[in-house]
């Protein structure tokens, strides 16, 4: 029989624990979380073990979910680096903490992976990088997204940010859409807008980044309402603005590494 460790287990954790569940019922699972009231709720509700010690939850575990904040990283990883074998996998959800950080505590395969946020129920995206999923989890995993993209290490703060963090950069730019436009029901114009971006996502999906842009000239006229609407998107005002969400965000990242890679 497989064992599972997931050491804290909160929002990501029970995310995981859940998809875990629904596709295998037979691995024993062991989980840790601060709140242990808490923490015997959620492997109750999952048929999981709850252990209060983050050294016996991984004990003869063949995989460790480290599902952690940054700033426990390093006192964890500090706990358990002794108890830890080179035949065990671990997996890692943290942002901004590395593989090469994390391989300074331990011999084995490491791998990070960035599930989709909670809120996308059809699975979103996820992404992987580092030394794979073992061949025993990778028919159930690849069932917890509608896509998941293995990527080069080196560019997962920025991946992490485009997906995991892109659900709420969407969700913001529509709800400041929505407010401010001039009708008292946003229902219809939320599933227009919606309905749009779904569409232009399939075609967008099948063209070059050439193709991409020449969409902007032949979906409008010169001196037209969508060239107006096209003139103000291409302000470089507005251009930093957007690509600032994002390198906002990756300094961030880059910020909380420094600070929490010890």
């Amino acid at each position: 029989m497989v064992k599972i460790a997931i050491l804290g287990c909160g929002e990501i954790g029970e995310q995981i624990l859940r998809n875990l569940r629904e596709s295998d019922k037979d691995s024993e699972i062991w989980i840790t979380r601060r709140n242990s009231k808490k923490g015997h709720e959620i492997a109750e509700k999952y048929s999981a073990a709850y252990n209060e010690s983050n050294v016996k939850a991984i004990e003869n575990a063949d995989v460790i979910f480290l599902c952690l904040r940054p700033a426990d990283m390093y006192d964890v990883l500090n706990e358990i680096k002794p108890h830890v074998e080179g035949s065990q996998t671990i997996i890692s959800t943290a942002a901004s903490i590395s593989i090469e950080y994390i391989k300074r505590f331990f011999n084995g395969p490491v791998t990070r992976y960035i599930p989709s946020p909670l809120i996308t129920e059809n699975g979103g995206v996820a992404i992987v990088s580092g030394d794979g999923i073992p061949g025993y989890l990778k028919p159930f995993m690849s069932k917890w997204s509608s896509k998941m993209h293995v990527v080069d290490e080196n560019d997962m703060e920025l991946f992490t940010i485009l997906t995991s963090s892109g659900s709420a950069f969407i969700s913001t730019a529509l709800v400041n859409v929505l407010d401010r436009l001039p009708v008292s029901d946003k229902r219809l114009p939320k599933e227009l807008i919606l309905d749009v971006i779904d569409a232009t996502a399939e075609s967008l999906r099948k063209k070059s980044i050439d193709e991409c842009r020449d969409v902007m000239k032949f979906c409008s006229t010169p001196d037209g309402i969508t060239a107006e609407g096209i003139r103000v998107l291409s302000d470089e005002k507005t251009k930093n603005m957007l690509a600032d969400v994002v390198l906002s965000s990756l300094a961030k990242s880059k910020n909380m590494k420094k600070e929490y890679e010890k």
